[in-house]
Formats: C-alpha cells, structure tokens, sequence
C-alpha cells in the first residue's frame, strides 16, 4: 500500500513524506503505529519516533502507548520501558513515544535521530516545529531510507501547511512535488480514508456514522468526508468564497493587468522578530485599490530566513512589474523593536539611505484587524466582495481559509498557527477606511460584456461610433 515497502525490503524511495487520514474512525493512530512497528521488525538497529502535541494524548485507554501495548502483547524480543516511554526490541531496534508541546520544546530533539519520524494529529503541530524536528530525520543503519509520516485531520494550526504538503500538491496516491513553507521542494504522496476503511470500528459501533452526520454542516464535510476545503474552528469559515466550493464571485480571481492609475498600498511582516529570530517567515502583499473602492490582493513575496537587504531587494523587484505609484508601506509590530544587540531597527534599516523603502507604524488594534477584515470580505451592492486576491497569490490565498479560531479567545485567531500573511493584510486594511456600500463594476469586462455594453450606448445615442476602449473608463 505505501511507496516505501516492497515486503520487508526497502526500494529506491519515490518521496519522503506521507500523509494519511482526512476523515475521522479511519484508523490513523492504529494504522501509523502498526507500520511503525513493522519497521522496527524489518530493519535491526533502526530508531522510530512517535510524535504527539502534548505527552497527555500518548497516555489513556485509546493512547498510542497503550495501543501498542495490545498490539505487542506476548510477542517475543519486544519490551517496554515506561521510565523513558520507549519500547525496546531485540534486535536493537526502538520505538520512542515523543511530545513537542512549545516552540521552546523542540529544542529538546536537538541530539536526537530518527530513521523514520511520525506526527499523529499533524495538524496539531505548528510548521516551526514539524521543520525543526524534520532535521532529526536521518537514517542511522543500513536499510531504510529515512521518512516522515503525517495523519490528521483537517483543521487545528496545522491545517495550511498539511493541505501545502499533501492536498494542494496534486493528486491522491500519486508522487507529488510540493513547496514546504519554508520553500524546500519535497516528493509527498497521500492516502485519504474515510470510515468505511475501518469496518472494524463500524462493527464495534454501528451508530458511528449517524453520530458524525448530526454534527453541524461544517463539522461533517471535515470529519465525516475529509473534505480540505472546509474545517470548523477555521476563523474566516464564514467569510471567505472558494472556486472548490463552488460559490459564485469568490475571493481569489483570475489575476488582470492593473490600471496604471489605482494607486498601490504595500504591506510586510519582517517575519522573526529581532529577539527571539527562529519564527515565522518573512511576506510582503502589494494591494490595489480602484477608483470605486474595491481593494485587490495583486501580488506577493514569501520567504523564510532572508535578511532585512535580502527582503527589501525583493520588495524593489515586485513593485517594479507595476506601473502604479506605491503611495505608502506598512510594516508590522517587530520592525519597530529594537534588536536585542542594539542599533536602529528592521523599520530603520528598510528606510535608511541607499534602502529607501520607507514603513509605517502599524495600527496594533489586532481585534479590531480581524473585523476589518471580513468587513472587506463582504460582498459590496454588485453582489461581489469588497476584497479579492489575485490567483498568483498563492501564500496569502492557502492560508487565510485556514487560520483557526484561537480555542481561549473566539474573537481572535490561534497565536500558534501560521499568520503572518494574514496579519500583515490586516495590518493594511487598517489603515484604509471600512468599505463604502456603494461601488459601480471596476471589474476588467468580458468581450461578450464589451459588446452589450456597447449595444446599450449605441441605443441611448443613435449614430455614435462605439469604441472598444479601456474597461476602466
């Protein structure tokens, strides 16, 4: 079934990283653990680690430790330590059962080596940890080819970064090339399973589907079907349009040449911040605004561990494919701190001379942000929203559907997920007046638009030539 196994005999590896799951009952952990534990049969010597958010999800009655305990009782040449949570075969082989709860945990993996590494519930995790943790990723005896493996759900923190990797990369049970967030080109190849796949937990609890389609709609596309297009807890669930949905008038559109004379807005979030600079990564959104009010998402930047001269180069080069005049840039909360050695800040250094790339101060209203935001989501009186993001945004377009709801604080999006394009387009609409509730079409017109259009105006004035003009006039 996986691409990695022919019998107990590793083949030349066709990708790294594996996910499996969607659908809840599928039989994730009980699947993961049972590979896990084949491998540690199969290739003597070999280090498997066992990934959980908190240590309190491998323990329990259902937990992972105690699975495997069912799994491996009475057979030979395989112990448990319960001292180190680990378990221990003859052949030298061991099976470590793993938590990262913090950002400061993963740290603690630094001397740490795995053959094969496995994050069950993925998308508990943050980026930041499944990236530093994918360098403990190594073989360490002859056989197999180091892997990672990844089950979840959709949803949580974790939902960008899995459905980057798995879901938005191509086909299902293909070999797929996907861009990591951090900009790495990784071979993933996905198993969706839904719980039909496991007639074992059909037959212990029959009722199990009924109780899964009672759930709100939101809740049952996620769980009951897998369906990556939607998950609830996700903040802008409500607000935001998507062409996989189906929905007319969505909010990223096909990308069009922007009129010379819609002034132009730039938004970044440095990333790091100076004192702590292991964080999230560096974007930039270039925004256009009509002359009717709607604002357009019209391109991007995104990188991880650039410098502030790196950043600014690739700011330089954006704007210059648009004609527009930039009128302002806003930068984000931690280009305005000092760095922990001294000397000016990330703002100072974008403006000094030579850089002349001038931020302003962000508004820090972070609440008061989100609700701009689906203010400028809503549809204005044609019927269409107010904002709309160019195709080639594909940074911004993947990860503002997927931001969660913070589980503390309703109004407010998890502080743990990845948001830094989301907050720095907050940051922007800010400093733009809500949406006026009165706007013509300023959207590039089709031809079969063009001509009725003209029809129409040759009706009202008998004789006039009709030109094919601009459809900004």
């Amino acid at each position: 079934m996986l691409p990695f196994f022919e019998g107990a005999r590793p083949r030349e590896p066709i990708c790294r990283f594996i996910g499996f799951g969607g659908a809840a009952g599928s039989s994730k952990t009980h699947g993961a653990l049972g590979l896990l534990i084949a491998a540690c049969y199969a290739f003597p010597g070999c280090s498997v680690g066992y990934f959980r958010r908190k240590f309190p999800e491998l323990e329990g009655a259902d937990g992972a430790i105690e699975q495997t305990r069912q799994m491996l009782l009475g057979v030979p040449g395989a112990k448990y330590n319960s001292t180190h949570h680990r378990w221990l075969f003859d052949n030298g082989s061991a099976l470590f059962f793993c938590h990262c709860q913090y950002d400061a945990n993963k740290r603690d993996y630094q001397s740490q080596q795995f053959d094969i590494i496995n994050f069950d519930e993925a998308t508990h995790f943050t980026w930041s940890i499944i990236d530093y943790l994918l360098t403990r990723n190594r073989a360490t005896v002859e056989g197999p080819w180091a892997f990672a493996a990844f089950e979840s759900n959709p949803g949580n923190i974790g939902h960008s970064w899995f459905r980057q990797l798995f879901i938005d990369s191509g086909n299902a049970t293909e070999v797929n090339l996907a861009t990591t967030p951090s900009g790495a080109i990784e071979p993933t190849w996905f198993l969706p399973a839904t719980v039909e796949d496991n007639p074992k937990q059909l037959e212990r609890d029959p009722d199990y589907i009924r109780k899964l389609e009672s759930r709100d709609p939101d809740t049952v596309r996620a769980l009951r079907w897998g369906d990556w297009d939607i998950a609830a807890g996700l903040f802008f669930a409500r607000s935001w349009r998507a062409v996989a949905r189906g929905e007319a008038e969505p909010h990223v559109i096909p990308d069009f040449a922007v009129p010379a004379h819609w002034p132009l807005y730039g938004s970044v979030d440095y990333g790091h911040h100076p004192r702590t600079p292991d964080e999230k990564p560096f974007v930039y959104g270039l925004y256009a605004q009509s002359e009717f009010g709607r604002i357009y998402r019209i391109d991007e930047v995104a990188a991880a561990h650039w410098d502030a001269l790196r950043q600014i180069a690739a700011i330089k080069e954006l704007e210059a494919r648009y004609p527009g005049v930039v009128r302002y840039r806003v930068g984000c909360p931690s280009m305005f701190v000092s760095q922990q050695a001294g000397g000016p800040t990330i703002a100072a250094i974008y403006g000094a001379p030579g850089n002349d790339l001038a931020v302003t101060a962000p508004h820090t209203d972070r609440i008061g942000g989100w609700e701009r935001c689906r203010l400028w989501l809503a549809d204005g009186p044609d019927g269409r929203p107010m904002f709309q993001s160019f195709a080639r945004c594909k940074h911004f377009n993947r990860q503002v559907p997927a931001v969660p709801v913070d589980e503390h604080r309703r109004d407010d999006i998890d502080r743990d997920a990845e948001d830094h394009a989301v907050e720095e387009w907050s940051h922007l609409l800010l400093t733009r007046s809500p949406p006026a509730r009165t706007t013509l079409d300023d959207r590039p017109k089709t031809e079969e638009e063009l001509e009725d259009e003209e029809a129409r105006k040759r009706e009202r004035e008998p004789g006039l030539d009709s030109h094919r003009g601009s459809p900004y006039y």
